[in-house]
Order: C-alpha cells, then structure tokens, then sequence
C-alpha cells in the first residue's frame, strides 16, 4: 500500500519499456526508483520482500543505536531500536517501505561511519568510513533532497573532530567525493532513459504543484513531529533541569545535527504524514536516550533518570505494540483483485485506465503483473478545475485517453490528501463525466466495514468499474 506500492508499480513498468518522467507521470526521485529496484532485486517484489526490506531497515537501525550509544549504554541502544521499531508498526501499513523510512536509515549509518572516522587509528579504515558515510548521505538527499543539507553539517562536524589530523582536508574531501557518487549515479539513470528534460520540466511544474497541496500549518507540523515522544522528551528536559545536563558531547552535536535536518524535511514537505517524521525521530530518539542514560552519581536526583527511562521507554513500546495488534490484517487490495479476476480484466493489459491517489487500483495492477492504458496515475492532479498546472494535466491525460480508448476504467473514491473521499470529485470535468457516461458500470464495491490499517478506523475506499462495449470503440 502507500507510495511503495505506487513506486514498485514504476519499476515494473520500467522494465517493461516505460520510460520515468517521459512515458511515466510521476514525481518520485530517480533515486527513490533505483532504491525500490535494487530492494525488489535482493528481497523480492511481493509482499514478504515488501516487509524483509523494511525489517532489514529496522535492523540496520537498531544496529546503528547501539554503536551510537557506546559501550557503557548498550542497554540503551536496545531500548531505542525497539522504540523506533515500534513507532514505525504503530504508523500503519501505509508507512510500509516508505523512502523517508531509508533515508532516515541512510542518515544515521552516515552519522555511525563518520564517528567511526573520528576515532579509528588507520587512515585506511577513516577513509573508507568516511566515503561510506559520504555514500549514505548521498543516497539519503536522493531520496529526499531536503536532506542534503546534512551534507554540510556533516562536513562542519568533521571539520573540528579532524582538523588537528595532518590528513584533515583530504578526510574531508573523502566524505564530500562519496556524497556525490548516488547523485551522479541518478544523473546516469536519467541520461540512460533519455529523462533529464522530462525530470528538469516535472521539477519545475507538477512537483511544485504538488508541494502547494495538503499544506499544514507550521504548528501543526511542529506538535504532530514530537507527539510520538512527547514523554520521553519531558523526560529528556527534567534531566537537563535536575541533574544538570546541560552539555553536550561530539556525539550529542552530531545527533542534533541530524534531528534538525530530519525536521526541516519534515516541515518543507508540508504533508504531515506520520512516516515523513522518520528522519527527525531516528535522530531525536537516540539523542534523548543518550542523554538519559549518561554516567551519573549513584546516588541523588540524577541517579533516579536511568531507571525512569528504561520504565517509561518499555511502557511506550508495550503500548504501542499493544495498538499494532488491533490493526486489520486483511489485504485492502484482495477485493479489487477478485473482480479483476472475475471480470476478465486480467486478459486486457494495456488496456486499463485507474482513476486513484491512494486506493487500491495500482497496487491491484502492480499484483496482478498488469499494464496500465496511460503513464497518468495520480488522478489528485486532475482534481483543481482553475490550477494552470492542473489543466494542462487534464488537456494530457484527454490526449492520451482519446489515443489509447482504454476497456477499462476503474475509478475510486479516494480524493487528493485530506478531502473527503468522493466519486463526485470531478463533477466539474464534462469531458471526464461524458466519458464515464459512455462506458457501463458493471461492478461497484460497497464498504460499510470500519478497518483499521493505523491508529484510526477507516472504512475502506470504494471503487466503480466501467467497461467499454465494443459498439463504443469509435468513441
């Protein structure tokens, strides 16, 4: 479900001749697709490899903690691999294999190689950690390019651990090389698929227009960041109030660093969706737990921190894995792919036309190895009747529509970011409604039954399916 099913559904068709940006309209970053590709390569496409790769994420996470925390809180690096484990399963099936999930990984292996750096005694070994922590880094701002700017910070903090070093600069020139190998990596996959134009031309129309969507305000984007921690983080203050925690160590700085890049990317985007918080959590939970479990008196105020956040850590995560286990377990998709069955849809690839921003129809094409009519996926684009970005969606979409007559449409009620869900969402585009009107209805799905895929219960989104009759194909 979510973005990584959408962008599984772009790999696919990529190797089956569909060029990004060109054939595709679509606005995920070359990166994001050579990281769903290289992910369904090691793990596989199909739902297993779906949750392998974000379970070897989690790992990766976990492992990374207890380096970062060193070897006298190990406890603690425990404590946060699991909470973060935790947060995630509590976001729902929707944050599943999300980009903002691997970059947040890529960002604090970047942290653990670079502190590694700073204290291995060969310079082989720093310089290897260093490219690799370059690598991360640059792989991460792929993903999510609001992230790069860790690459400066990275290199400031670099700069005072090494610059008493005599290969200081040189170090430093490692990690910047090693930043620059996924963009240019991305760069190649572009001129490979003939796509720069086409991406230079998205980034500067559709992605823009995308960014002014589903805006939240700045203070909701601020309590909404936090809320996963908010006990831990007073906890995290009560410590720097009584016990007199006030500074911070190297490793503390660093952390720090990353948190505010993770929450400026959370905040640019603007959405406010739970897994864009990732970045800014996997930074603030090992910082707050880094600081909690700092050598203190055994005796005294600050003695009693330890304790309260090892309780305070494991109620989190019982409760949150208490939370997990009342979500459904039944596949969103299983409907549509029956009557996708059923109906004899699966005979007519290349044929078949979704009408969808997050419902189950290109999840249900990716299932079932189907290719769809046009390269438009998002109908969320379609939906503003006054937006110049949007007309000139709807003018293509027409175009490509009227070229390829699809037999198939399948439309559902899901509406751009937080609108309600609607089959009337284009009651103001005649073409699209006259359209519709000429094929027949021939299956319906109702959902009365609230499911629950995160913290809320929802009813599932409805669809419609329309055929096109062989008298129409002059139409």
């Amino acid at each position: 479900m979510g973005d990584s099913g959408l962008v599984h559904y772009v790999v696919f068709l990529t190797h089956h001749g569909w060029g990004p940006y060109r054939d595709i309209i679509e606005i995920n970053t070359p990166g994001a697709y050579l990281t769903e590709d290289l992910a369904m390569l090691v793990f596989g496409g199909g739902a297993l490899g779906w949750r392998l790769f974000d379970f070897a994420l989690l790992v990766l996470a976990g492992l990374g903690y207890v380096y970062l925390m060193g070897v006298d809180r190990r406890q603690a690096g425990f404590l946060a691999g699991t909470l973060f484990l935790t947060i995630h399963g509590q976001d729902g099936v929707m944050a599943g294999g999300q980009r903002d999930l691997t970059a947040a990984v890529l960002l604090i292996s970047s942290a653990c190689f670079a502190l590694y750096a700073t204290s291995a005694s060969q310079a082989r070994s720093r310089s290897i950690s260093l490219l690799l922590a370059g690598i991360c880094v640059g792989w991460a701002t792929c993903l999510k390019p609001p992230l790069g700017i860790f690459v400066l910070l990275l290199v400031a903090w670099l700069w005072v651990q090494l610059r008493t070093s005599r290969n200081g600069l040189p170090l430093l020139l490692v990690a910047v090389g090693g930043s620059l190998c996924l963009p240019l990596v991305c760069l190649g996959f572009l001129l490979a698929n003939q796509a720069l134009t086409a991406y230079w031309t998205m980034l500067h129309g559709l992605d823009a227009y995308h960014l002014s969507l589903g805006r939240r305000t700045i203070g909701y984007l601020l309590l909404h960041s936090i809320s996963p921690l908010q006990p831990l983080l007073l906890l995290t203050a009560a410590t720097a109030i009584f016990a007199c925690q006030r500074s911070l160590d190297k490793v503390d700085l660093l952390l720090l660093a990353g948190a505010l890049v993770g929450l400026l990317s959370y905040i640019t985007q603007r959405k406010g969706f739970s897994y864009q918080r990732y970045p800014f959590l996997i930074f603030l939970i090992a910082l707050c737990l880094r600081r909690l479990f700092r050598k203190v008196p055994s005796s005294g105020a600050a003695a009693i921190f330890p304790p309260a956040a090892i309780t305070l850590c494991v109620g989190m995560i019982l409760l949150q894995t208490y939370k997990l286990s009342t979500y459904s377990r039944q596949d969103p998709d299983a409907p549509l792919l029956a009557d996708i069955k059923a109906l004899g849809i699966d005979h007519d690839s290349g044929s078949i036309q979704c009408l969808d921003t997050i419902g189950p129809c290109i999840e249900s094409l990716y299932k079932a190895k189907l290719l769809p009519a046009t390269g438009f996926f998002y109908d969320c684009y379609f939906e503003s009747n006054v937006d110049p970005i949007s007309l000139d969606q709807r003018r293509k979409f027409q175009q490509a529509m009227l070229a390829t007559k699809p037999r198939w449409i399948i439309l559902t009620e899901s509406s751009c970011f937080n609108q309600p869900p609607s089959f009337d969402k284009f009651r103001d585009w005649p073409w699209l409604q006259a359209t519709l009107a000429s094929y027949s209805l021939v299956r319906q799905q109702p959902s009365d039954t609230l499911q629950r895929y995160w913290s809320r219960p929802e009813k599932p989104l409805e669809y419609r399916i329309y055929r096109r009759e062989p008298n129409e194909a002059g139409r």
